[in-house]
């Protein structure tokens, strides 16, 4: 075979990959249904909530790893165009061996959503690696953590693996790669809308 045949054969099994990527992450990005026992495996992990009415509990909780940077991606997408959206952050670790540490010690600290907020702002896209600089060394994500990782396999195994509840109490999955804000808007409306604090009435005159 000629250097052009070659050429050509290379080529068309690059782009055979490249469309088997993107159906991949076409079919992850349609939301699919969960056991209702996930929601409860989530609230029962360690997470860490950004954006919204500060106190509100969200219907949308995303699975993510500190070192991923898909995660990073969406953290970014989210803090910009949707700040106004309360989403609860769970960590698992897969990604890198210090994955865990990092989760760990970012729950453990003083500020969890800013230690969440610089380790994606100052994300190494080159080196595929978390920002954050806090000590890191002998800490571990919690058991209910670890549970989440080994129920997030058999779910599909991505992150950011977004999980919403509906008006109805339904569970769903959804894959988010990059700034698609069509899926973005698609989750978001099919959540149930996020549930304030209670405020008690005021007991004083006018």
């Amino acid at each position: 075979m000629n250097q052009a045949g070659i050429a050509i054969r290379v080529f068309s099994l690059a782009c055979f990959v490249l469309m088997g990527c993107m159906a991949a992450h076409a079919q992850e990005a349609r939301m699919k249904p969960l056991p209702s026992s996930a929601w409860q495996l989530l609230e029962q992990a360690q997470g860490i909530q950004i954006g919204g009415v500060a106190g509100s509990r969200t219907s949308i909780q995303i699975i993510f790893d500190a070192n991923c940077p898909h995660c990073a991606k969406l953290y970014e997408t989210l803090r910009q165009k949707y700040p106004e959206v309360a989403t609860r952050w769970v960590p698992i670790a897969y990604f890198r061996p210090d994955s865990g540490s990092i989760a760990a010690a970012m729950l453990r600290s003083s500020d969890p959503t800013g230690s969440l907020d610089s380790n994606y702002r100052q994300y190494d896209f080159k080196k595929r690696h978390g920002g954050y600089r806090g000590a890191t060394e002998g800490l571990y994500l919690s058991a209910a953590n670890m549970a989440l990782r080994r129920h997030w396999q058999t779910w599909g195994g991505f992150t950011p693996m977004v999980v919403i509840r509906t008006a109805r109490g339904e569970i769903f999955k959804s894959g988010i790669y990059g700034p698609n804000q069509e899926v973005l808007q698609a989750v978001f409306q099919k959540a149930m809308p996020a549930l304030r604090p209670y405020q008690p009435a005021s007991t004083e005159g006018p």
